[in-house]
């Protein structure tokens, strides 16, 4: 069943960014694509997009709970957050680098490694660690042939979902004390996941300048 569902995840994040790029194919045309982030970056749709996303996995990943679809470890969950940053990250990286549909199957399944720490009951801090490893990795098999110094990409993911993760915690525990809705504080606190871990990934994405840049026609 962890698997199934680990499987499924991949295939929605490869599917969904396909389906996208069709709908977005007349401002594909119209794209920065080979602009270089480090004099360009979209720090708001970037932070706003994971922001969103954030919400919406967690959103998702509990609704997945309440009807009984979890699994020891949550895996489904995880993936299903990892999906939606995923997808959010490639809407807007497309417009400079194609990156293609396996950035965003990379997120989902980085994700999902999560499920074998909670199932382990592992410490918080070893969970978000092997996650921002695990995608970190994954994405930088397509990061590095696009953008020069994306070795820097998986210490930052380390780091970036180490921190978000933390503090998206503490926020979510915050609400709580402050007798928030429980949904509330959980889409607020995975939000807050999103939003943290952007300033860390937009910040080393800042600076790794494009191999080459590709002339215009």
């Amino acid at each position: 069943m962890e698997l199934i569902q680990a499987v499924i995840g991949a295939i929605i994040a490869w599917i969904v960014p396909k389906l996208l790029d069709h709908l977005l194919a007349k401002g594909k045309q119209e794209s920065g694509a080979g602009t270089d982030l480090v004099s360009a970056f979209p720090w708001t749709r970037w932070c706003v997009a994971h922001t969103i996303a954030g919400g919406v996995g967690g959103f998702l990943s509990g609704v997945l709970g309440l009807i009984g679809l979890n699994t020891p470890g949550g895996v489904g969950n995880w993936s299903v957050f990892g999906v939606a940053i995923g997808i959010a990250q490639w809407i807007v990286l497309k417009r400079y680098n194609n990156f293609g549909p396996f950035w965003a199957v990379a997120s989902a399944l980085g994700w999902s490694v999560w499920s074998i720490f909670q199932a382990a009951q592992a410490p918080g801090y070893l969970g978000w660690s092997a996650v921002g490893f695990a995608v970190g990795i994954l994405q930088w098999v397509v990061l590095r042939r696009e953008r020069n110094r994306a070795y820097f990409w998986v210490p930052a993911n380390v780091i970036a979902w180490l921190v978000a993760g933390t503090l998206g915690f503490a926020i979510g525990m915050g609400l709580l004390s402050a007798q928030a809705p429980f949904s509330t504080a959980w889409v607020v606190g995975w939000s807050a996941v999103g939003l943290f871990g952007s300033i860390i990934l937009g910040w080393s994405l800042r600076h790794m300048p494009n191999k080459e840049v590709k002339p215009s026609t």
